[in-house]
């Protein structure tokens, strides 16, 4: 897939504003000092009778790694607060909330949201996957004081344990489970 980068834009106020501009407007420029507005419109040439531009392509904001805009319109693009501003051939697939990789120059869907589990799930996963509940329990056990305490008080008695819970990652740390969100998922589906 091809990529144009268009650059960084970024919110600045201009000197003087053009006429009839309306007082709300908001003004975006890049590192070279180049304003959006007549860098889109010679870019992008808006064609009045449709309102859009005549271009076949996307264009795709990104905001710290995170697709923001997505739009084949130039001339409809939100920058919001700023932006790198990237082109791509109509037809790609790409949605808001994607992850832009810079160096890699690919789009990739957001990873699932990783899910609280019960206790239920987090044991039977355990057990399933070759961790031994005494195991687990032993290793609880070996904390320091007062850690070793709360620890056991949360594996016995919590119905719930979210994906960054300390007791969680002590015993994924403990056991060697490299990726305890990749572990939650599963868990969840028990």
């Amino acid at each position: 897939m091809t990529i144009i980068n268009h650059g960084v834009w970024m919110p600045y106020e201009p000197v003087s504003r053009p006429a009839g501009a309306p007082p709300s407007a908001v003004y975006f420029k890049n590192d070279a000092g180049t304003d959006w507005y007549g860098y889109r419109e010679a870019t992008w040439p808006l064609d009045r009778q449709t309102m859009s531009d005549a271009s076949d392509s996307l264009k795709i904001v990104v905001v710290d790694g995170i697709v923001s805009t997505v739009s084949d319109n130039a001339h409809a693009v939100t920058l919001g607060g700023g932006g790198l501003v990237l082109e791509v051939p109509a037809g790609t697939f790409v949605e808001p909330r994607w992850r832009y990789d810079e160096a890699a120059g690919s789009f990739a869907q957001p990873a699932a949201p990783v899910p609280n589990i019960t206790q239920r799930q987090l044991r039977l996963w355990l057990v399933r996957n070759g961790y031994p509940l005494a195991t687990v329990e032993t290793a609880l056990d070996n904390l320091p004081e007062p850690d070793r305490s709360e620890a056991l008080i949360e594996w016995d008695c919590a119905s719930e344990f979210k994906p960054d819970h300390p007791t969680l990652l002590a015993v994924a740390a403990v056991l060697g489970i490299p990726d305890v969100a990749q572990a939650a998922r599963e868990a969840a589906l028990i």
